[in-house]
């Protein structure tokens, strides 16, 4: 593993954490990669020997000196910026295979309701979609296949990873 690659590490952890899908022991992993790495700093350090056992209480306190430190820029977790590094992160994961597209648009549509944002309105679409396809009474409605949705829902996610 190289830095580059255990930044990304770190990246992908606190983006999952800002959203509730990580644990603080993955961050604290992340921080550990960094050091392996040779990617240091007191913060990155004091990050890195947390304790897993207490990590959920001592990340918070410690992770945003640490990001600093490494050139990431920390967000304040349930802010909007934090819940569109989650929702970037997410949709990266759809683009590459590891989540499903309704997976994807089932997650963004219950974490963010019908939250008005530019970000995620269109995913609110293709979550109705969704549902009415899966209604035997209703599923003719859609003119679209569970295919062309998916591929729509991608589309969309790609536009979100590279925002």
């Amino acid at each position: 593993m190289d830095g580059e690659e255990a930044l990304s590490r770190l990246r992908d952890a606190v983006a999952l954490w800002y959203v509730d899908l990580g644990r603080s022991a993955a961050i604290v992993y992340a921080a550990c990669d960094l050091l392996v790495t040779g990617i240091d700093g007191p913060a990155v350090v004091a990050l890195a020997a947390v304790n897993i056992g207490v990590a959920d209480e001592e990340v918070p306190g410690l992770l945003d000196a640490a990001l600093v430190e490494v050139g990431i820029t920390p967000e304040v977790k349930g802010s909007a910026a934090a819940d569109e590094k989650g929702l970037r992160m997410l949709a990266a994961r759809a683009i590459a295979g590891e989540l499903t597209p309704r997976a994807f648009v089932t997650w963004t549509h219950r974490r963010f309701d019908y939250f008005v944002s530019d970000v995620i309105d269109g995913i609110h679409l293709f979550h109705e979609n969704y549902s009415l396809l899966e209604d035997p009474y209703v599923r003719d409605l859609v003119p679209e296949t569970r295919e062309e949705i998916d591929a729509q829902v991608l589309a969309e996610a790609w536009k979100l990873a590279v925002r």
